[in-house]
């Protein structure tokens, strides 16, 4: 069962490429393959084969540099730090491209002659034998060795110094080798069968324990670093008879201007004066509520964005919503304001407020001003009345009843 998980955990897309990335040797690359291959994701395994190895991980570039005949030395950086160290120096360079690519491009040559002056400073008012990195990382490493964890043989042969070197932990063998006398560039490095020295560009600590064992005549901390780590070579890439500086600007380049060379040509200071951005708040965009609200005020003659006015039968409506418990005159009489044209629009499908209609419409009105006049006049018993009341109340009626046969017949 294949463990598939984010991020930078274990089994990790990150975390296997991580760990491939820190072998040494290619067996341990092949290996870890093997033994990670139920454990990874399928995803995961096909976006790191997308690229060789010997085009990412340290370990397969020396093994593919020494089938080719060539030997190899990685600093343990990758293309990606380099890439984001320029970004990160540049960025005031990068800032200015879109708009004045001259003037950007000035900056960048400035900066790059400070950054040179600054440097060939530092390399020729630094003393000692190993850089300020080199120094750093020579500490660390010899730091971590203590050569009695280590069995160390010294073998007899005339090309160079080999030793083989075991870990009393692991049981581990190596071989180191020195050479007899001082290179070229004047050290003492070496290489070892671990291949760290060759994907580090350090020495590994069999070297280390080598050299803290003291078993080999002149060979210390300094000298078996390699030479890309000592002052003198720092020094040649920045020679004290060097000079470099940036002293002209736009002025200059209009006034110098080489008449004979059609190919030269100078852009202007801003070359993308207009650019899209954020309009002004007096030349917004109106959306589609503003210039609808604005067509209704021009149609109904009205100047600004009021809205516009609601019919008159919609806000009694509204007001016998809003109060229910109002006294029944008031209620009566909207309701007879309200219900009469609306009862006839629903009808009729027509508009009732038209003048051939009034005379109808006030005859209704009418009908249902005595209908309600009449009902308001005859009042119920309330319940907290006497038997006594109750009882007249009842003669009354009845009486009434009579009356109204006999006039009747």
């Amino acid at each position: 069962m294949k463990e598939v998980k984010g991020g930078t955990g274990e089994f990790s897309c990150h975390w296997y490429y991580e760990l491939l990335l820190g072998c040494s040797l290619m067996e341990t690359i092949v290996k870890n393959k093997f033994d990670l291959a139920t454990k990874i994701d399928n995803k995961a395994l096909a976006y790191i084969g997308l690229v060789n190895d010997h085009q990412q991980f340290p370990a397969a570039r020396v093994e593919f540099g020494a089938s080719q005949g060539v030997e190899v030395y990685m600093h343990k950086r990758t293309s990606s730090q380099t890439a984001e160290s320029m970004n990160a120096a540049n960025k005031s360079v990068r800032d200015r491209t879109a708009v004045d690519p001259v003037n950007a491009m000035i900056l960048l040559l400035k900066l790059e002659a400070e950054r040179y002056k600054k440097n060939q400073d530092k390399a020729w008012e630094w003393t000692e034998v190993l850089t300020p990195h080199g120094k750093q990382l020579m500490e660390k490493i010899f730091k971590k060795v203590n050569p009695r964890d280590y069995t160390i043989t010294v073998l007899p042969n005339t090309n160079c110094i080999k030793c083989t070197v075991s870990k009393n932990s692991t049981g581990t063998i190596r071989t180191c080798w020195f050479p007899l006398d001082y290179d070229e560039d004047q050290t003492l490095f070496g290489g070892c069968s671990c291949k760290i020295p060759n994907t580090d560009g350090v020495p590994c600590h069999h070297m280390v324990a080598v050299v803290k064992s003291y078993k080999i005549d002149g060979l210390n901390e300094t000298n078996v670093m390699p030479i890309w780590w000592h002052t003198s070579h720092w020094r040649k890439q920045y020679p004290v008879e060097s000079v470099v500086f940036c002293d002209f600007d736009i002025d200059s380049l209009r006034k110098h201007k080489r008449q004979s060379d059609e190919m030269y040509k100078l852009c202007p200071p801003y070359a993308g004066p207009r650019k899209g951005g954020r309009p002004r708040e007096e030349k917004r965009i109106k959306g589609g509520m503003e210039l609808s609200m604005e067509k209704k005020s021009k149609a109904m003659g009205k100047k600004g964005k009021d809205k516009p006015v609601e019919p008159e039968v919609d806000l009694i409506t509204k007001k016998i919503e809003k109060n229910p418990r109002a006294k029944k005159a008031r209620t009566a009489k909207y309701m007879v304001l309200d219900s009469v044209p609306i009862e006839r629009e629903r009808k009729t499908g027509t508009n009732t407020t038209s003048d051939s209609d009034d005379n109808t419409v006030l005859a209704d009105i009418l009908k249902k001003m005595s209908k309600t006049n009449a009902t308001a006049t005859t009042k119920k018993p309330s319940p907290r009345m006497t038997r006594a009341t109750k009882a007249k109340a009842g003669n009354k009626q009845s009486n009434v009843k009579k009356n109204s046969k006999a006039t009747a017949t």
